[in-house]
């Protein structure tokens, strides 16, 4: 994370806003990412540079329901995409 301002994350040119739920690419734009992959993502970024455990993820994504490993997949695949991330040579995400 390279800076936290409020509730605003900002990540190599990327910034999350967290009280709009917005995430806004390096060019201004914003980045089709909601629900499930925001918070996911909103926990990485606070989080860069230690090892996040897939329980938390689901803790905070997913708070006092019980669901599958896919769930969790799926939306790291989600963030992937948004950030054009590659799990064969990731910027972003390392699994």
């Amino acid at each position: 994370m390279d800076t936290e301002s409020g509730r605003r994350l900002e990540f190599l040119g990327y910034l999350l806003d967290l009280d709009r739920f917005v995430l806004t690419g390096p060019d201004g734009q914003p980045v089709p990412i909601t629900g499930r992959p925001f918070d996911v993502l909103a926990h990485l970024v606070r989080n860069a540079g230690r090892l996040v455990t897939k329980e938390e993820l689901f803790a905070v994504a997913w708070p006092g329901v019980v669901v599958e490993e896919n769930n969790l997949s799926q939306a790291v695949s989600a963030l992937r995409r948004a950030l054009n991330d590659s799990r064969d040579s990731p910027r972003f995400i390392l699994t």
